[in-house]
């Protein structure tokens, strides 16, 4: 299963992240020109989310890092 989201950030509201840091590696990554981050779990279960426009996208799935962050780099 691969999860896509978006928020509207029109108003510029600040979005924070809860992750166990003991699991977790964080990246920073750039996409489509973007600052991103990606969260890389131990599970497997990865998060990559960046902002786009006035909007917040989030991809979450099973998948690699670069699988991953070329499906994020294929949307603009």
């Amino acid at each position: 299963m691969i999860r896509f989201t978006q928020q509207n950030n029109a108003s510029g509201t600040s979005r924070g992240t809860i992750y166990d840091t003991e699991d977790t590696v964080v990246k920073d990554l750039i996409v489509n020109g973007n600052p991103a981050m990606i969260f890389l779990h131990k599970n497997g279960l990865d998060t990559l989310t960046w902002k786009l426009r006035d909007l917040i996208l989030e991809i979450t799935g099973k998948l690699t890092e670069e699988e991953i962050t070329k499906m994020a780099n294929s949307i603009n």
